[in-house]
């Protein structure tokens, strides 16, 4: 008996027919595809049947029996990140090489159990004893600089001579940059000697 792939369309031997548990039919290696493709792209907390409208979820037994060695051991990594990021007392080595999951204790002091990195659990930079970091307060300072910068960059142009950014608040077009003195045009930047009108 034979069934017809929903991916390929191909007819199917029984045996090599698969299913998510859902009605729909696949060949294994249609379905391994699919499996293989979503863990490459991170997409692997939901992995199940292909077809539109269902959300039928794959059981962990299935992707490991359908995908490579190295796809299911991706699988399982991001499975367990995931995971982990829910637990108060896990977190990641900072060391980028590694990102190996470290458990921690009450303290801000870790070592990672792959590559011996000692680091503080709060701040993630190498131990250094006490830690008063704080993520809310670092997070709103990053915002007040990105807010800041954003502004700078809708305000100002920066000189043709060192690139300081300059503000033009009011007055004619002829600029003079006060780090490097570089005199210019606000319109074109243009350097200023001999520019008489501006072409724009």
């Amino acid at each position: 008996m034979q069934f017809t792939c929903d991916i390929c369309t191909d007819a199917v031997p029984r045996k090599r027919f698969i299913s998510c548990g859902c009605p729909h039919k696949y060949c294994a290696e249609c379905l391994a595809k699919h499996f293989t493709t979503l863990i490459a792209a991170g997409q692997f907390a939901n992995i199940g049947c292909p077809a539109q409208g269902c959300d039928t979820i794959a059981t962990q037994v299935l992707i490991k029996r359908l995908v490579d060695t190295d796809s299911y051991e991706r699988y399982e990594y991001l499975t367990l990140i995931r995971a982990a990021g829910n637990m108060p007392d896990v977190c990641y080595c900072p060391n980028e090489q590694c990102n190996w999951i470290v458990e921690t204790d009450n303290t801000n002091g870790a070592t990672c159990g792959k590559c011996k990195l000692e680091f503080c659990t709060k701040c993630r930079k190498h131990y250094h004893g006490h830690c008063d970091y704080d993520e809310q307060r670092e997070r709103m300072f990053r915002e007040q600089d990105e807010q800041a910068n954003a502004m700078i960059a809708s305000t100002t142009k920066s000189c043709p001579g060192c690139g300081s950014p300059i503000e033009k608040n009011y007055g004619c077009d002829h600029m003079t940059c006060t780090v490097c003195g570089n005199e210019f045009c606000w319109l074109c930047k243009a350097t200023w000697a001999n520019h008489w009108r501006c072409a724009r």
